[in-house]
């Protein structure tokens, strides 16, 4: 039986968690309702991208079925999750879902989504935190083990990136940037290689020359 993440996952949206959501994190409803419609895709990108690296998806499932990671607590409280105040485990879990999926693009995330949502950084970081453990919940809750959700994953590829926000699998593409300062070491050694290349045959002249002078001397 197919498993649609995308559907199944954007079916959490209530209008009792959005207005609840809104109220904490002191928003219009219609901004969280968007920031939430933005952050589920964003997860699922975010996994999507991932789907080549088996190790990640592995420790994404295995988060998923971790046994202090209560599913019925989690989808029936979401809103305790956008504050400190929320289950200390389900938070972890939720910070350790997005260091495995964005890494140290995590804050130029939160920028692209401000930009793109016209919310409050600090609001769209509280719902993804949120999402995050609803993510695990329900890969647990419909028992999925690694090979199935990146079919699952790969299944609905073009759905996912349809529902993407703008900005954000171009943002995932990035490649590292390399740091003036390092490049600029950079260019200070390969001068030293070079001259080193540069000046390698005057020891085997200089060799050449003593010998043929030897031979002059000697005879």
């Amino acid at each position: 039986m197919h498993n649609h993440l995308l559907k199944a996952l954007s079916n959490y949206i209530t209008p009792d968690l959005v207005a609840r959501a809104a109220d904490t994190l002191d928003e219009s409803e219609t901004s969280v309702f968007k920031a939430m419609s933005a952050a589920i895709p964003t997860l699922l990108i975010g996994l999507l991208n991932k789907t080549n690296d088996i190790p990640v998806i592995e420790k994404i499932v295995n988060l998923a079925n971790n046994e202090a990671l209560n599913t019925d607590n989690i989808l029936s409280d979401l809103p305790s999750l956008l504050t400190d105040k929320g289950d200390p485990v389900t938070l972890k879990n939720g910070t350790s879902v997005l260091q495995l999926l964005f890494e140290d693009k995590q804050p130029k995330l939160f920028e692209t989504l401000e930009k793109t949502l016209s919310i409050k950084k600090s609001s769209i970081f509280r719902l993804i935190l949120m999402s995050a453990p609803m993510v695990l919940a329900h890969i647990k809750d419909i028992n999925l083990n690694t090979e199935q959700l990146i079919k699952s994953l790969t299944s609905e590829k073009d759905e996912i990136l349809k529902a993407a926000p703008l900005g954000l699998q171009a943002l995932l593409d990035q490649q590292p940037v390399i740091q003036p300062e390092v490049k600029t070491r950079i260019k200070k050694v390969k001068p030293k290689h070079t001259e080193r290349v540069k000046h390698r045959w005057i020891i085997p002249l200089l060799i050449f020359v003593a010998a043929i002078l030897m031979l002059v001397i000697m005879s």
